[in-house]
Formats: C-alpha cells, sequence, structure tokens
C-alpha cells in the first residue's frame, strides 16, 4: 500500500489554495530574503570596517617577520589556549597580496561565513530531504542577524568560521554512507583543520574520533566477514589521522596565565553557564537558566526519539547531525569549565553565540526526521520553532551597531597615526592593553597596510587654523569629564587641561567615544574625556574645577566648576 502523502514538506491548505506561480513567488522569498540580507550585512561591513587590528588581531606580528613570513614554529606556536594555524596562513596570504588589509580580511571572512551557511543548508537538505529549502533558509535568516557582529568586525574571529566549515565538511566524510577511503582521508584532513583553527576544534574533532569510533563498530557487528576487515582497517586509518593532529596539538600546551578557576559539571555554576550559552545560541540574551533548559530540550528531545525509534538502524546523515550537535555541546560544555567561573552573565558575551547557532537548523532537521511519519505534527513543531527564534531575536537586528564600533575605533586610529607623527608613544588602550610600540615598528618594517594608510594620512597638508569644540559636563567626587574636538581635524587628538583653580591638575585626552556625539554629528564622536576626581580635591572644602583645551588659554564651556567633596 503506497503512502497517500507527499514526502516534502507539507504546506497549509490555505498555502494550497494559492495559484501555482503565487506559490513559487512565496517559496522564494525565504531565498530573496537570505540573499539580500547577507549582501545588505556585507555592504555594511564593508561601510564601516576600519584598516587596522584589534585587540587579540594584534597577536598575528610576532617575532621580527611574521606575518610577512610563516614557518612550523609560527604557525604551531599557541595565542591564548588557541592554536590558530588556518588563520595565520590566511593572514599570511593576504601579506603576501596587499599588506594584510585588515578592511578586506573582513570582508573576505564574512564570504568564508557565508559559505559555511550554504554547506549547512545543503547539509540539512541532505539528511532531511523533506525539509523544503524555503523552510531551511527560513531559519538560516537568524544566523545572518548582527547578534555577533564582533566576530564579523574584528579580523582573529575568522577562526571561527574556520573552525565550524572544516567541522561541517568532516562530520558530512566521515559518516558517509559509502565509507569511501577518499572521503575519508578528506575527512581527516578536515578535522586537522578545524583542530588547527580554533580550542572548540580540539574538542569537536575529539568527539568525531569517539563517535566515529562507535559507529564503525556498529558497522562493523553487523557486516560480513571481508567487510568487518575494511571497516576495521579504516577505523585505524581514521583514528590516526584525527588522533595524530589531537595528540601533536596538547604537546607543549600551556594554560594561559591569569585564567579563571576551571568549573566541573558537579558545580551548579557549571550549569548555569552551559545552559545559558545553548539559549545564547537562539538568540535569547537575558540571563535564564530556564530559557536555557527550554533551548537544550528543543536540542535533545529529537535526538533521543530518533534513537529510541530507529535503534541502531540511524542512517548515516542522521549520524552526522547527531555529531554535529553532540561536538557543539561539547564545545559550550568546554567553554563552560573555562568561563564558569566568572559568573552567568559572562555567559552573553558576544563571541559565544556564534558557538550554539547552528543548533537551531541542527535541531529543525533533527525534529523532522523525528517526526517525518506526521506531517502535521512535523508542520506545527517547525512552525512553532520558528516563531520561538522570531521572538528571540527581536531584539538583534540593530546594525547600527557597526557605526557605533567603527566610529569608537576613530581613536585608535588616531593614536596608531600618532605614533607614526612621532607625537605619540604606541600607547593604545582601546585596541590594545599593553603598549604597542614594538608590535607598530614591527609594521612599519613589514610594511604593513595600515602602516601605509598612517603616512599616506600624516602626509596630507595641515590643516590650518583650530576650530576647537567641546564642553566641561561633569565635575564630582567620582570623575571630571566632558568633550573636546577639533572641527577642522577630525582626526586629531585634542588634550584637555585640568586645573584647581590655577594649579594644573593633569593632562587628558580626549579619545573615548560616545554615542550622543557621534548622533549629534561631532565627528566620529570619539571626543569624550574623563579623568577620576583626585584625593587631594576630597578635603571638605570648595575647588574651583576649571578646563582648558591644553597648550591653549581658551577655556571650554561650562567651565569652571565648583566642587566640595567630604574626606573619606
Amino acid at each position: 500500500m503506497t503512502n497517500p502523502q507527499p514526502d516534502n514538506f507539507p504546506a497549509p491548505e490555505s498555502f494550497a489554495r494559492f495559484s501555482p506561480t503565487l506559490k513559487r513567488a512565496l517559496t522564494k522569498l525565504p531565498l530573496l530574503v537570505c540573499v539580500g540580507l547577507f549582501l545588505f550585512h556585507l555592504s555594511v561591513i564593508r561601510k564601516y570596517a576600519v584598516n587596522l587590528p584589534n585587540l587579540d588581531d594584534w597577536g598575528m606580528f610576532a617575532g621580527d617577520h611574521h606575518p610577512a613570513s610563516a614557518d612550523l614554529a609560527w604557525l604551531y606556536a599557541q595565542h591564548s589556549e588557541h592554536r590558530t594555524t588556518t588563520t595565520k596562513l590566511f593572514v599570511w596570504l593576504q601579506f603576501q597580496l596587499n599588506g594584510w588589509n585588515v578592511r578586506t580580511h573582513l570582508l573576505v571572512d564574512f564570504l568564508l561565513y557565508g559559505l559555511f551557511l550554504i554547506l549547512l543548508v545543503w547539509f540539512a537538505r541532505q539528511v532531511a530531504p523533506q525539509l523544503q529549502t524555503w523552510v531551511v533558509l527560513g531559519f538560516i535568516v537568524f544566523s545572518l542577524s548582527p547578534i555577533i557582529w564582533i566576530e564579523h568586525f574584528m579580523a582573529y574571529p575568522v577562526a571561527v568560521h574556520f573552525w565550524l566549515l572544516f567541522l561541517l565538511i568532516a562530520a558530512w566524510l566521515l559518516f558517509s554512507e559509502l565509507q569511501r577511503w577518499q572521503a575519508l582521508i578528506v575527512g581527516c584532513i578536515a578535522a586537522a583543520f578545524s583542530t588547527y583553527s580554533f580550542a572548540s576544534g580540539f574538542v569537536t574533532s575529539l568527539i568525531l574520533l569517539i563517535a566515529f569510533c562507535l559507529f564503525k563498530w556498529l558497522r562493523a557487528s553487523d557486516a560480513r566477514v571481508r567487510d568487518r576487515r575494511r571497516e576495521f582497517l579504516q577505523l585505524l586509518l581514521v583514528v590516526g589521522l584525527i588522533g595524530g593532529p589531537l595528540l601533536i596539538w596538547i604537546i607543549s600546551f600551556v594554560r594561559p596565565p591569569n585564567q579563571w578557576p576551571m568549573v566541573f559539571p558537579y558545580q551548579w555554576s557549571f550549569w548555569a553557564f552551559f545552559l545559558n550559552l545553548v539559549s545564547f545560541g537562539f538568540g535569547i540574551d537575558r540571563v535564564s537558566v530556564t530559557w536555557g533548559a527550554l533551548c537544550l530540550l528543543i536540542v535533545l528531545t529529537p535526538i533521543c526519539g530518533i534513537v529510541w525509534k530507529k535503534g541502531r538502524q540511524l542512517s548515516s546523515g542522521q549520524w552526522a547531525a547527531f555529531v554535529m550537535v553532540m561536538a557543539i555541546l561539547a564545545d559550550l560544555s568546554a567553554i563552560s569549565i573555562g568561563r564558569a567561573g566568572v559568573g552567568a552573565s559572562y555567559s552573553k558575551t558576544l563571541e559565544y553565540a556564534e558557538h550554539g547557532l547552528p543548533l537551531i537548523l541542527l535541531s529543525v532537521l533533527n525534529w523532522n526526521v523525528f517526526l517525518e511519519h506526521s506531517q502535521r505534527l512535523r508542520a506545527a513543531v517547525v512552525a512553532a520553532l520558528w516563531f520561538f527564534c522570531l521572538a528571540a531575536f527581536s531584539n538583534n537586528w540593530d546594525f547600527g551597531i557597526y557605526r557605533y564600533a567603527s566610529a569608537g575605533r576613530a581613536a585608535d586610529v588616531r593614536c596608531v597615526r600618532s605614533f607614526y607623527n612621532h607625537t605619540g608613544n604606541g600607547n593604545c588602550p582601546t585596541t590594545y592593553p599593553v603598549e604597542l610600540s614594538s608590535v607598530l615598528e614591527q609594521a612599519k618594517s613589514l610594511n604593513a597596510s595600515f602602516y601605509q594608510d598612517a603616512i599616506k594620512a600624516n602626509g596630507k597638508t595641515s590643516p590650518g587654523p583650530r576650530a576647537y569644540l567641546g564642553a566641561h559636563d561633569v565635575a564630582d567626587c567620582h570623575h571630571i569629564a566632558g568633550w573636546a574636538y577639533d572641527k577642522s581635524d577630525p582626526d586629531a587628538i585634542v588634550a584637555v587641561a585640568i586645573y584647581d583653580g590655577d594649579s594644573l591638575l593633569s593632562t587628558v585626552p580626549a579619545t573615548i567615544f560616545s554615542p550622543a556625539l557621534l548622533d549629534a554629528g561631532i565627528g566620529t564622536g570619539s571626543y569624550v574625556f574623563e579623568y577620576e576626581t583626585p584625593a587631594a580635591l576630597k578635603d571638605g572644602r570648595p575647588h574651583s574645577v576649571r578646563v582648558q583645551f591644553a597648550g591653549t588659554t581658551l577655556d571650554l564651556p561650562n567651565t569652571p566648576k565648583v566642587l566640595v567633596c567630604s574626606p573619606r
């Protein structure tokens, strides 16, 4: 007896009444939305990207010639708890082409992220053919939100994209139905690349290896004698090709100093952190164990249901999907062990959302496999999951964050340019907490792209007479603050001199970013100064705090201010 129901994703009855042309248009709508959103996101990054390394990006400069050259020691060297060989090769290649233009790096990085999403869509369609492409794309939309904007606006996080990309390739090839030798070898190579992309790759490749051993044991136990030997030989091959790089990875590994104490699963703080990581992957940015538990149920329930229904009769695609889920959950567990000591609120750090984002689509395809014989229930569950994600991501669509982030980096650009103009010392704490003078000298000797930009900017004609704007906004027992700006040269770093009467207290640069200044049309917005009120002013007597544009006799508007602070 044939099944009267079609094998594809069921359409609602109201949808079935539409004309064929309209139905085709509606099914193409998610594709148009995804492509349009991707191109828009790419254009935003292109508009606001800054050609200057930031924070961990500066770690690419090592020795006296990296990243302009590459050697095994540099490629293997540990950065924090990571070995980022693929990222170093990526940066080295760009240095040969353009001196490592960070702006170009970010654009190529986003294209790589797009490639991962395309492969994820293809993976979902292979594992759950009944899940139509337009439904899959409806969930991919959430991965294109700016919830992980920081991963697209720094050079270093390309390591995360490489890790996920190679993990997906490895999972699909290792658990392929035909188990061809060539596919297994390529899958092992992809797993090795994943391992040496990010510390997460070590954890997920270990899970891949363990799962593959179980997979092969089950296949061998059901195979003919001749095939059993083949399964055993393939298992040895994969153990060697994945286990070897894992073993090499841990050689000389040193836990970074000043790390938080590790927290293990027998402690509640681990679970609070872990569950909040899971929910963050579903777009929930509020700290809540309840929401995290719900998201974990969404992830695990279909897997348990499929295993209960099918037992050992899982398809290779289902194995790959299960292993992807377990690998990602293992990665979130590893993060929780290393970071839960800081508190559950730290789980909502922007960089962690990308680690859990693939769980959305993986959960959808697992629910479709679990409910494959109940079309109406399957459609209801998928619709419910989509509306759940829509609500969770509702406050994560502010692309203006790129504009603010770009404006905030203006102070970093000015600081680096002042160093090359011999008016700064290379102390740029907003881009790196340690003085950068040695790194900036190395970038100069290597003719890095951002050094070339700085020289071009410093070679421009002097802007002429100064046109100072600003205000002295605050003088209280905690801090003295305001803003100072040179309209004739928006890239200039303006310093202010703070006085107690006629006595100079300090000279402070106005480099802090303020969204309010940017929205008001004041240059890049990075012109706020702040100075901690010194103990000498906390004597119970009135003090006239006055602020001037440094090097001039020009007072800021709204100054002086009278300050009276009781001694502690």
